[in-house]
């Protein structure tokens, strides 16, 4: 399996950041090393630097969230496996019936699925986002 790296756009969230997504990805197993959040300016950057875990890394990207995610795209090598999630997952759920749904235990598995139907799709990028709604 190539190496995932995950990317996180992130605006004046760094507390957000650190109680939902940071505490996720390394509860999953992400090495920190893995981990690169992009901020709009250099003021952001020591804000969220004086709070992240020592090994992720904090990326001076530009303003506004289109701008990031083109950032985020250029940033990688072609080819880079970049798991793009935003900065307010908390958990990652699968919908089992129309009623139920369940945490994904295996966030490795899933990603590796993922990736290897983008790819098939010739797909470049694919997100995670927070959704308020259990019943999509």
């Amino acid at each position: 399996m190539k190496t995932v790296v995950v990317a996180i756009p992130s605006y004046h969230r760094e507390k957000v950041l650190m109680a939902k997504t940071i505490p996720l990805l390394l509860k999953r197993g992400f090495n920190p090393l893995q981990i690169t959040i992009f901020v709009a300016d250099e003021a952001q950057g020591t804000a969220y630097r004086s709070q992240l875990p020592e090994d992720v890394t904090c990326v001076v990207a530009a303003p506004g969230i289109c701008a990031v995610r083109n950032f985020i795209h250029r940033h990688y090598p072609p080819g880079t496996w970049v798991l793009s999630v935003d900065d307010d997952v908390a958990d990652i759920l699968e919908k089992v019936d129309a009623k139920r749904t369940q945490t994904i235990l295996s966030l490795h598995a899933f990603v590796e699925i993922a990736f290897q139907i983008a790819e098939k799709e010739n797909c470049k990028i694919w997100i995670l986002r927070g959704h308020g709604c259990c019943h999509c």
